[in-house]
């Protein structure tokens, strides 16, 4: 009886951390009300629970209305093939403010993560931390957009969303797993007894 309950407790125990990841934000961008637009100039339209942008930007076209300190983006992204310029992921402290790019397309303008331009849909799990755009900077806004190709449609963004941890591309639930391990290891005591 005693193996048979530390076993349980064993397989709980990982169930319960594979399942710790916390949704802080998500969108699968039915219209924009979750974002702010960039007041200057904003390209961004909805089609399809899709995100793109009718013409590039400088400096961020839409921003998430809430902050964030730290954590994982995650989001779906398809750039047209053959395009040098397309979609753009960052940070800012303001509607904008003080920024920093964390994925793009560009090869003028680089960026520590890039963005697939091939015409299908990728998924991205990037991590990003509010403290790089400087000292006392504890929460940022994400910001999206079309970088310098005035071409509409070239950037799409889809499904996007801000966790404590990476989301797998193809998701498939840990703790399913850990769980389906734990019944056989209890068959298999079960069995002994």
């Amino acid at each position: 009886m005693k193996k048979l309950f530390l076993a349980i407790l064993f397989t709980l125990g990982f169930c319960s951390q594979a399942m710790a990841n916390v949704t802080y934000f998500s969108d699968n961008f039915d219209n924009l009300s979750a974002w702010t637009r960039n007041p200057g100039s904003s390209y961004a339209y909805v089609s399809d629970n899709n995100l793109s942008f009718s013409s590039g930007n400088y400096g961020g076209d839409i921003f998430t209305t809430n902050t964030f300190g730290k954590g994982y983006f995650n989001f779906d992204y398809r750039g047209t093939a053959g395009i040098d310029g397309g979609g753009y992921f960052g940070i800012s402290t303001g509607l904008p403010g003080s920024l920093s790019w964390i994925a793009g397309t560009s090869s003028t303008y680089s960026t520590p993560f890039n963005l697939v331009n091939d015409g299908l849909f990728h998924t991205y799990s990037i991590a990003f931390d509010s403290a790089i755009l400087g000292s006392g900077v504890t929460a940022a806004h994400i910001m999206l957009e079309q970088f310098a190709n005035n071409t509409s449609g070239l950037a799409t963004f889809a499904r996007v969303s801000v966790t404590s941890l990476p989301v797998a591309a193809v998701p498939v639930p840990g703790a399913i797993w850990l769980f389906v391990s734990g019944l056989l290891g209890l068959a298999a005591l079960r069995k002994k007894a």
